[in-house]
């Protein structure tokens, strides 16, 4: 779905809602370096390219759709190529990433501190004690890795690190729902990945725009607002994926986040969701300078 929810003389903004099944080939590869890590995205159709903003929203078995991360995209900029092109890329390179991490089921993950992952498995440890299920799938994870395989595999300095920690409580919870007691089938994955849909807010300018001219704005800095901060100081309790969340101290039925205080997407859609997507809206509008 493709929606124009704001144009002038400058730019248009389109609203993007599709299905992450809709956006790649799901495939299985060899499992690494967890048994249950073999999960392969190919893309399929054109590239989504741009700039804008984008969340992330799961599909709770019990709760309904809701939204669990945002992020920023720019486009592209390599010094190497001599590209800076805000509205080149592909913003489904990134989505994978975080869908990946949100199931720990994609191969090759890495993560930069292993205090977190330490606290999030000791603290998994005593919240499921009792959970018969989440122990059978927690044997072939990512978060049953050994020392050494963590050490050779996962903790890699200079890699792209992509699993944070906040990112791994998400899984966590999640993880009877989204991982087997053995490496998924194909089939399997595709029903795991189709829980996931995507959510962009693309701005399309009349004319060329720079990545370098738009990403500060588009980010945020210490000295400006920027659209990605300023979202995520209004709901960064609402982003259970995101570094800025903080689980709440009296959470004592989840392990991470409680799924009734996430942004519903549902009932067509939800006023806190339309309330989100006007924000949003208004950000992009106000903050992005274009010539």
């Amino acid at each position: 779905m493709k929606d124009i929810i704001f144009e002038n003389n400058k730019m248009s903004i389109a609203y993007h809602k599709i299905n992450a099944l809709d956006l790649w080939e799901i495939q299985t590869t060899n499992p690494h370096p967890a048994n249950n890590m073999n999960l392969k995205f190919k893309n399929s159709g054109s590239p989504i390219s741009g700039f804008g903003i984008y969340s992330l929203s799961y599909d709770d078995d019990i709760f309904g759709d809701r939204i669990i991360y945002l992020g920023k995209f720019a486009g592209e900029k390599s010094k190497k190529l001599k590209i800076d092109n805000a509205l080149g890329g592909d913003v489904r390179d990134r989505w994978k990433k975080h869908i990946g991490t949100a199931t720990l089921l994609l191969a090759n993950l890495t993560m930069s501190s292993f205090k977190k992952f330490n606290a999030h498995k000791e603290k998994s440890k005593v919240f499921y004690r009792n959970n018969e299920e989440f122990k059978r799938v927690l044997e072939n994870s990512f978060l049953n890795l050994d020392d050494k395989k963590l050490k050779e595999f996962v903790f890699l300095k200079g890699k792209d690190l992509q699993v944070s920690g906040n990112r791994l409580g998400f899984a966590i919870q999640n993880l009877i729902w989204t991982n087997q007691p053995h490496p998924c089938t194909v089939g399997e994955l595709c029903a795991v990945i189709s829980k996931f849909t995507c959510h962009y807010w693309q701005v399309i300018p009349v004319s060329p725009t720079k990545k370098s001219a738009i990403n500060d704005s588009l980010e945020g800095k210490k000295e400006h607002k920027g659209v990605e901060s300023e979202i995520l100081k209004k709901y960064k309790l609402k982003l259970p994926m995101n570094d800025q969340y903080k689980p709440p101290s009296d959470l004592n039925t989840y392990y991470h986040y409680d799924p009734k205080n996430l942004i519903e997407v549902t009932n067509q859609p939800s006023t806190e969701f339309f309330e989100y997507t006007n924000f949003i809206k208004e950000q992009l509008q106000t903050l992005i300078k274009l010539a």
